[in-house]
């Protein structure tokens, strides 16, 4: 079997059908808050999911690239995306 060079994939029970969702870089994990969907890179990149028209595909929309930091929260009110972020340490061994 070939490798398949996507992201994420989607499983719709009802139609018994996986679904590729194809994005730029590889989904670390996936968030809901409220309604909506949001998937977080291995790069700390948000986006968010957005279904398509039919039953069983899936769009993506990246919505945010943090120039510093990870991504550690999300919080969706009134039409507002609060997006929270750590800084991204890099520990080094103390000799």
């Amino acid at each position: 079997m070939a490798a398949i060079n996507v992201a994420a994939i989607c499983y719709n029970h009802p139609h018994s059908h996986f679904s590729h969702i194809q994005v730029e870089e590889p989904i670390n994990r996936f968030i809901k808050k409220d309604h909506d969907l949001f998937a977080i890179s291995n790069v700390g990149s948000l986006y968010k999911m957005i279904k398509k028209g039919d039953a069983i595909g899936w769009n993506t929309e990246k919505i945010f690239k943090p120039n510093f930091g990870i991504v550690s929260d999300l919080v969706s009110k009134e039409n507002n995306l609060f997006i929270a972020t750590i800084p991204d340490y890099v520990w080094t061994k103390i000799e």
